[in-house]
């Protein structure tokens, strides 16, 4: 290797490690808001400081904060499990970050890499979704592995590398199976890759193919062992959890077809990632030499995820995340692409140096203004994390609601367990709390005023469903869906609004809540108050 070529590695090798380091920093800032904020959290830490499991997800993200745990130290405390769960989660994040970075320099060199960095790594969906002890940042990670593997598949000239590729690729696929168990879809387009090399012959074929399932397998066993020893539970599990994102969720399911995923997706992204997958586009129409599997390899997964949301029956923002954050490292290679494309054929009226600094410093600060467009929404969540809705609405009951006051609400309104039944909460001295997953089946509002009831706290997290004309009752569950919708309803038409609390910036996550507090001890249709 020339010392040129040295100096590029060590360049590559500073980036990677600047990457994961910054976007590791910037995921976990203000990752520890109350375990009670988020729906899954609870059931996610008892699992690994009880050492169960309920298999409804597989076993990456909790073999790995069970391990965290265990070398870390961490009490048997749900709030500090959840904490190193986010970690974990964090973790994953930059590590996709990191990979997709060297994927960005495999495609596109050095602008990519760092295009592919700067963006992937400031993501606000992204972010978001790091923020939770949840599996959506492992299924990221995963996706990126298979996107770098799947490159080098089709790369690998010798045999050889044919083999280790194939077996990267297989290794790649149970990690993103491994992280849930929609992961298990990229064995579709990578089983024909890994057939479809060249050469032919039927040795050969067969022996990729081998290694491909082989490295698939004992990932997979290693990480999910514990489903060998306790497959009745997993078979249940599956049962409750594989119908779910195909039939719908919390009594409700999508119209279909509806277009409810590309509208999450248009609005995280940002106009300035769809101008960049616009220009991405034009660089690949204007440029043979872009046109070639390994650059469309990242192209084609990103739709790959985008389309299974199309079947998609439940109404969850983060199913969207894989195409959100492929999506937008496609707009950063096309960056990329773009600049290589124009310094090779734009003719200017004046020298080919004078051209391509041009060029370059057109590049960089379209590059540096999405950056900066980014790390401000960025900022924006995290204030959200720091300084949550329903802190608030508790500091304001604290302080302006009479001793002796009794408030119904959702449990999203709350620190409670969101599918914990009915709970009760003591806010202060006095003054208590009751809370059901929605309200409304605490009794009607002349049942609940009967009872002793002064207020009513909702969630646009519990109510907003009700109300959305692209989601409709499940088989079964109609009337309940009917009784709901018709409690939130006369909540709204006949308490008195005296607390409400919007998002600045719709998170699209369990951060910040929608909220209204209604006082009922006048049920009649009253102006509308705020905060």
């Amino acid at each position: 290797m020339t010392l040129r070529g040295c100096r590029g590695q060590a360049m590559l090798i500073a980036l990677l490690a600047v990457s994961f380091c910054a976007s590791f920093w910037l995921f976990t800032r203000s990752n520890r808001s109350p375990y009670l904020y988020h729906p899954d959290e609870p059931e996610k830490a008892a699992q690994v400081y009880r050492n169960y499991r309920n298999y409804r997800h597989p076993q990456l993200l909790l073999e790995v904060s069970t391990a965290a745990t265990t070398v870390l130290g961490t009490p048997d405390d749900p709030q500090a499990t959840a904490e190193v769960g986010r970690d974990v989660s964090a973790a994953f994040a930059a590590l996709a970050v990191t990979l997709l970075a060297m994927l960005g320099y495999q495609l596109a060199g050095m602008s990519g890499a760092i295009a592919a960095a700067l963006l992937v790594g400031t993501c606000p969906f992204l972010l978001v979704n790091a923020h939770y002890m949840k599996e959506d940042c492992a299924l990221i990670m995963g996706l990126a592995m298979v996107a770098l593997a799947s490159v080098q598949m089709i790369r690998a000239e010798s045999a050889g590398r044919r083999f280790c590729a194939a077996g990267l690729l297989g290794f790649a696929c149970a990690v993103a199976t491994s992280a849930k168990y929609v992961g298990v879809m990229t064995v579709v387009p990578a089983i024909p890759l890994v057939l479809a090399r060249r050469p032919w012959r039927n040795r050969q074929v067969i022996q990729r193919f081998a290694v491909f399932i082989a490295a698939f397998f004992i990932e997979a066993v290693a990480i999910n062992y514990r489903t060998f020893f306790e497959l009745g539970v997993f078979a249940n599990s599956m049962k409750w959890h594989g119908a779910t994102p195909l039939l719908g969720h919390a009594g409700v399911k999508m119209v279909f077809p509806s277009a409810y995923y590309l509208i999450v997706i248009h609005r995280q992204i940002g106009w300035h990632v769809e101008a960049l997958l616009a220009l991405a586009m034009v660089a690949i129409a204007s440029t043979p030499r872009l046109r070639t599997l390994d650059r469309l390899a990242p192209i084609l997964l990103a739709a790959l995820c985008t389309v299974l949301l199309l079947v998609c029956r439940s109404a969850f923002p983060r199913y969207a995340l894989p195409a959100i954050v492929l999506l937008t490292f496609c707009g950063a290679i096309g960056l990329a692409w773009l600049r290589a494309a124009l310094v090779e054929s734009l003719a200017l009226p004046i020298s080919a140096a004078s051209s391509t600094v041009a060029v370059h410093l057109m590049v960089a600060a379209a590059l540096l203004a999405c950056t900066w467009l980014q790390f401000r929404a960025c900022e924006r969540h995290i204030a959200q994390f720091e300084d949550d809705s329903r802190d608030r609405l508790r500091q304001w009951m604290v302080a302006h609601l009479p001793a002796g006051s009794r408030v119904a609400a959702d449990t999203y309104a709350g620190r409670f367990i969101a599918f914990g039944g009915q709970q009760a909460l003591t806010i202060r001295d006095g003054m208590k709390m009751d809370a059901a997953m929605s309200a409304a089946d605490l009794g009607s509002i002349d049942d609940l005023r009967a009872a002793g009831f002064t207020h009513v706290a909702v969630s646009g997290e519990a109510f907003d469903r009700y109300f959305d004309p692209r989601l409709v009752a499940l088989p079964g569950k109609e009337k309940e869906y009917d009784a709901r919708q018709r409690w939130y309803r006369d909540l709204f038409e006949r308490g008195h609004l005296i607390w409400r609390s919007d998002p600045v910036v719709d998170a699209m996550g369990y951060t910040d809540p929608a909220l209204r507090l209604y006082e009922l001890a006048d049920l009649r249709l009253s102006s509308v108050g705020s905060e």
